[in-house]
């Protein structure tokens, strides 16, 4: 492999791919990152098994065709440490030099031949949606996915789609997050014949994207394949069944008003402020179109906010986790949400635009 690259593209490249790439794992190759040439073309690779991430460098001028594989933290220090604005990298399955104006760096390869095989990324017909979109969405439900859980299948974000619209739904038991999408659905989309599971840390390198305004979404096997501009992210799906999440979403609720975003978060952190941890549970009470948010702990003292509602309805008091209640209202774009609220023994609902809905149960403050 022999070319001249432009620095700051080879450096966003590695950084993307850096993402998946292992810092400790029982098999040192994973520790490196694969640079390939692709006709005219220098792409970048890294993966640990699960994940991976495959990168096209713009600016990059090959010289001659090659593959190799290096240490990723040792090639992105160099790259990120250079003041060139163009480096010279030439190597082999045994070393890689780079060469600056005025610096030289002979890097030792990994073994090619222990490294898990590289094709040119496919990019499967599937979904065609936004990316800044996309991103949102992904923001919008990652955060309820369940950390850790003898039900594997809720680690993991459902993709459901719906005719044109697909549906990102995440959950860990304690609440639900869900974002519908418009998207464009090509003829034969295997999304239509079935739901597949997602693990959330494929969606966070969706953040990181920014190649590109469109988004395509794509399955390979037992794979999803998500691609923008010059960027591949390809990802083994959550095997086990997703819950019937349907089921736990209430539609006949009698109370139901709109309320200021920013309002309604400032609240809840401010009746939060004398929470503890024997303690963490903040009371929600609605009369007379005020809502009245307080906390009470015996080593603390107690908080009490109240913000105006009208129309709210019957009287009702009931539990919340504040930072179950602030984590979604922190994600949504629109400046009011819709509560809805039945009995202190049941789920809260907010919705938000565009098409957004958090499902989140009540705690027993005692």
């Amino acid at each position: 492999m022999k070319l001249r690259v432009n620095r700051t593209a080879l450096l966003d490249a590695l950084l993307m791919v850096d993402n998946v790439v292992p810092s400790r794992s029982p098999k040192p190759v994973l520790l490196g990152v694969m640079l390939y040439t692709d006709g005219d073309a220098l792409r970048v690779f890294g993966t640990d098994l699960d994940i991976s991430v495959d990168c096209g460098v713009s600016g990059a001028e090959v010289l001659e065709d090659g593959r190799l594989v290096v240490q990723a933290d040792r090639i992105t220090g160099i790259f990120r440490e250079s003041a060139d604005e163009v480096l010279s990298l030439e190597g082999d399955q045994q070393k890689c030099v780079i060469t600056g104006s005025d610096c030289r760096y002979k890097v030792y390869c990994l073994d090619i031949d222990q490294y898990p095989a590289v094709a040119r990324p496919s990019r499967p017909a599937g979904l065609e949606l936004g990316l800044d979109d996309f991103k949102q969405a992904c923001r919008q439900v990652v955060f309820a996915a369940a950390k850790e859980s003898s039900r594997y299948a809720i680690n993991g974000i459902l993709f459901e789609l719906k005719g044109k619209k697909l549906a990102l739904v995440a959950t860990d038991g304690r609440r639900l997050a869900r974002r519908r999408l418009s998207v464009t659905v090509s003829g034969d989309s295997p999304f239509s014949q079935q739901r597949v599971i997602v693990p959330p840390k494929a969606l966070a390198l969706v953040e990181r994207m920014d190649d590109g305004d469109v988004v395509n979404i794509g399955l390979d096997g037992s794979r999803i394949v998500i691609s923008s501009g010059e960027i591949v992210i390809t990802s083994n799906l959550v095997e086990g069944t997703f819950p019937k999440y349907e089921d736990i979403i209430p539609t006949d609720y009698p109370r139901r008003f709109q309320i200021s975003t920013s309002a309604l978060a400032s609240a809840v952190r401010r009746a939060a402020l004398l929470t503890t941890e024997q303690a963490k549970g903040i009371k929600m009470s609605l009369a007379n179109d005020m809502m009245v948010l307080s906390s009470r702990a015996p080593e603390a003292g107690d908080a009490e906010v109240r913000l105006p509602v009208p129309g709210v309805g019957e009287p009702l008091d009931i539990g919340f986790n504040p930072q179950y209640l602030l984590e979604p209202l922190r994600l949504v774009a629109s400046e009011t949400v819709q509560m809805e609220l039945g009995e202190p023994d049941r789920p809260a609902i907010i919705k938000a635009e565009p098409d957004f809905l958090y499902v989140v149960m009540p705690i027993n403050l005692g």
